[in-house]
């Protein structure tokens, strides 16, 4: 009796330990369920399902998007505006107060955003877009100033190479005028009155750490360079436009498309003695305060930047016509960025 009795302890001893083995297993199982469940179903935090319109938290968490992408940046919101009304299941992440908006352009798959105006805004906004997103090809359009007697408001450029023309020593001047050059300054290009030109020192992705290389120019990706001028003879630029005030203007010329050299720096530029002086030592066709090239080379990504002039930096015989002609310039800008975007092939291996 007594050996049946302890038994039969044993036995609800072991189905009570039974009974907590299942449990604990089964909340296993449901946990693991959960887990797996959220992975294909709720949106990992930072990034975006397919087909969702909700934001992604901008809160500084890391996250990135592995699907290739052309990056589309404007300086100015009525620029971006006419690529987003195209642009087809739209949803938007905001990245430091910036939106970026990801979508269907032309049959491809991009992300819009603004860079924001100035040198140092565009170059910080740039750098956002690779962090976040597998961006394979950049394409960059803003409105500029004309600096080449040769072209007109409203023409559009295509940049081949850009550089940073305000990167400069400031001279001490002497008495007599002339200016005392530190030793270890090498000038290479004739000054603007004290303001002597100098070149970046700057590192890359894939070169050897912190060690700088001298560059006056960061090139556009000749690819891309090319795949433009082939997109500009397939469209006809606007030569009639609204200004500020909604009145109808036109200009005395057919907009053309052109290949050149863009300079950038942080200086709206209304100077015809000063516009001169930078046409005759950079040789360049516009310039324009927003720069992406810098960006693209350290990331050694393939960008392409394009300018249209909305005015001509102080070489006009009135005053800054950008209110007048900035929407004309505009339009042009985004209908050649949705040609070339339809011309560009990216690859799902791109990164």
């Amino acid at each position: 009796m007594f050996c049946h009795s302890v038994k039969i302890q044993f036995d609800k001893i072991y189905e009570r330990k039974k009974m907590k083995k299942n449990r604990i297993l089964a909340t296993l199982l449901v946990v693991l369920i959960l887990i797996l469940v959220s992975a294909f179903v709720i949106p990992t935090k930072g990034y975006e399902m397919p087909g969702l319109k909700s934001k992604c938290p901008d809160d500084g968490s890391p996250w990135y998007d592995k699907t290739p992408v052309i990056g589309v940046e404007s300086a100015f919101g009525a620029e971006l505006q006419l690529l987003l009304d195209q642009t087809k299941n739209k949803s938007v992440c905001v990245i430091n107060g910036r939106s970026f908006t990801r979508g269907s352009l032309e049959g491809k798959q991009v992300v819009l955003f603004l860079s924001g105006g100035s040198i140092y805004n565009s170059a910080l906004t740039t750098q956002s877009a690779f962090d976040h997103y597998n961006i394979a090809k950049l394409i960059f359009s803003g409105i500029a100033g004309g600096i080449d007697p040769s072209l007109n408001i409203g023409d559009v450029v295509i940049g081949t190479q850009s550089a940073e023309y305000m990167e400069l020593l400031a001279a001490r001047e002497n008495p007599d005028g002339t200016h005392t050059i530190p030793p270890w300054f090498q000038v290479t290009q004739p000054p603007f009155e004290f303001f002597y030109p100098q070149a970046n020192f700057v590192t890359h992705r894939g070169g050897e750490p912190d060690q700088e290389e001298v560059l006056r120019w960061f090139p556009g990706d000749p690819q891309m360079v090319a795949v433009a001028e082939k997109a500009a003879t397939k469209v006809t630029l606007n030569s009639c436009g609204l200004d500020t005030n909604g009145n109808q203007v036109c200009l005395s010329t057919q907009p053309v498309v052109v290949s050149g050299n863009l300079v950038m720096g942080p200086v709206f530029v209304d100077n015809a003695r000063f516009r001169e002086w930078v046409f005759a030592d950079f040789n360049a066709q516009a310039l324009a305060m927003e720069e992406v090239y810098h960006a693209c080379y350290v990331n050694q990504k393939p960008c392409l930047m394009l300018r249209s002039l909305s005015g001509l930096a102080g070489g006009g015989p009135g005053e800054n016509e950008i209110g007048t002609f900035f929407q004309v310039a505009a339009n042009n800008s985004a209908m050649l960025v949705a040609e070339i975007v339809k011309e560009l092939e990216v690859s799902s291996q791109e990164k």
